[in-house]
């Protein structure tokens, strides 16, 4: 009879419509859930100092982009990992950052800590960033492995210029060691 309450319609209605709140309020969080950014640094190890001046700065320009609205209403959140200035170490993060909420990392600044982490974020597929790190060898094959400044040879190439064309050296020596920075000569 019409006007008496059949429970059979109403419950894929009423399922609907709470599925459909459900994905609303998902869409909702998911919508302005921070993004988070994993920075990978020295906090200890013999280049402590590195990593509180990189974070400084790194959430400086995060706080900035929060200011203006975060990326696409999302705002941002920096999730800290110590390579304590050792490269086992550093390798060894990359798990505990894949497993973390991170979309990508900031560093390494080291030139033994970044290349022993790069194949790591390789294989996991999260993109890195070093804005210290010249070593030429860490973006080289490792299309997830990024830098904000030049190859360690580029300067070396700069500084021969400069030598042979603005200072006329005539000759001279090159003294380097065997690590990865002399061998990027």
């Amino acid at each position: 009879q019409m006007g008496q309450w059949k429970p059979m319609w109403l419950s894929p209605a009423l399922i609907t419509v709470l599925l459909l709140a459900s994905l609303a309020a998902w869409f909702y969080h998911s919508r302005h859930a921070p993004l988070v950014i994993a920075v990978a640094e020295s906090f200890s190890g013999n280049e402590s100092h590195i990593g509180p001046q990189v974070l400084r700065g790194d959430q400086m320009a995060v706080d900035e982009a929060n200011q203006a609205g975060g990326i696409d209403g999302h705002p941002i959140r920096l999730q800290v990992f110590d390579d304590g200035s050792d490269a086992a170490k550093a390798a060894a993060n990359v798990s505990r950052i894949a497993a973390s909420p991170a979309i990508a990392v900031l560093g390494h600044y080291g030139y033994l800590t970044a290349p022993a982490a790069g194949p790591g974020y390789k294989a996991a597929r999260i993109p890195a960033l070093t804005g210290l790190c010249t070593t030429d060898t860490l973006t080289k094959d490792n299309p997830y492995y990024f830098r904000a400044n030049y190859l360690i040879s580029e300067q070396g190439r700069e500084v021969a210029h400069y030598l042979d064309d603005v200072l006329y050296v005539p000759s001279l020596t090159i003294v380097y060691p065997t690590n990865v920075l002399g061998r990027s000569y």
